[in-house]
């Protein structure tokens, strides 16, 4: 089968909010923001490229800096109190 149409390729609205746990309507916000994976309009269905969900995922992860180490550090220890 060619993997442009690979059913199993491409997620909906709907299947990309339940992997990433969070709303709909985020997603709709992200794409009127152009920010957020790279999506495709098929008269009228928005669908998401796995590959393209993937790189956002790479693109967005981040490497926490000793600053932030620290305040997660600081607010555990306060919470134990």
């Amino acid at each position: 089968m060619n993997p442009v149409l690979d059913s199993e390729r491409f997620l909906t609205t709907k299947e990309l909010s339940k992997l990433f746990g969070i709303p709909e309507g985020t997603l709709r916000q992200w794409r009127c923001s152009e920010v957020g994976p790279k999506w495709h309009k098929l008269r009228g269905s928005v669908r998401y490229d796995k590959t393209d969900v993937e790189n956002f995922l790479h693109e967005s992860e981040r490497i926490p800096s000793v600053r932030a180490h620290m305040e997660e550090h600081l607010v555990s220890v306060s919470s134990q109190r």
